[in-house]
């Protein structure tokens, strides 16, 4: 009994020693993790972009360093200091380069800000670029990829704040945008500019013939009865 009780604060001290041990190490650990993350923070670089075209699709490129997995490449973008940024979701071509495709630009939108952002599946943000500005100009010319024009027949844009919901992209025109990424992450299909797009259609219809549009448009449901007839 006695030698047992004798052993009791040794064994006491060696538990403690070996604790103390165990908080060193894994507080070097934690102070090597953090080094190597610091070291290895993801940068965002956007390339500079001469122009963008009035009326048609621009593109802008940027590189990414290094590619975190899990994590997208957005690029966010709005009409010159008017109200909120929208985003795309940015295409790898490998090597840490990404590109994407722009809406078109209304005749009264001058100039665009951009930047881009790294963002977790979650919506956090690791690094971003800058913030610069590309001018829109008629004489901007512009020649799309396969892929590219693919892309701009097919936008999906992402809203930033609810103020967005239910309306037209800022500044930019309707063609090729078929769904939103609602300020919550939710992907819909774009009725605004469906909608938009079919009034066009309309109203070109209705004018066809005025137009010179070979063809048969019916603007009459109950037209008079012909001369001819008794």
């Amino acid at each position: 009994m006695t030698s047992v009780c004798g052993l009791g604060p040794k064994i006491g001290s060696a538990r403690r020693h070996r604790g103390a041990l165990m908080s060193l190490g894994l507080l070097s650990l934690s102070l090597l993790a953090s080094t190597a993350g610091y070291a290895q923070a993801p940068t965002a670089l956007v390339d500079k972009t001469e122009c963008l075209p009035f009326e048609a699709n621009g593109v802008v490129t940027a590189k990414v360093s290094p590619e975190v997995a899990g994590t997208s490449v957005r690029l966010y973008f709005r009409w010159e200091d008017h109200a909120d940024f929208y985003f795309v979701t940015m295409n790898a071509k490998g090597g840490g380069r990404f590109w994407a495709v722009l809406p078109k630009a209304e005749r009264r939108n001058e100039s665009i800000e951009r930047y881009v952002a790294i963002v977790t599946a979650e919506g956090k943000e690791l690094a971003r670029s800058e913030m610069s500005k590309i001018p829109v100009k008629s004489d901007c010319r512009i020649l799309l990829t396969e892929k590219e024009r693919g892309q701009s027949e097919n936008l999906v844009i992402g809203h930033t704040v609810s103020a967005q919901e239910r309306r037209q992209v800022l500044g930019f025109l309707c063609d090729g945008i078929v769904s939103r990424i609602d300020w919550k992450g939710v992907l819909r299909t774009d009725d605004v500019c469906r909608t938009c797009v079919v009034a066009m259609w309309q109203k070109r219809a209705v004018y066809g013939p005025v137009l010179g549009v070979t063809g048969i448009v019916i603007t009459d449901d109950d037209p008079e009865p012909s001369p001819s007839r008794p």
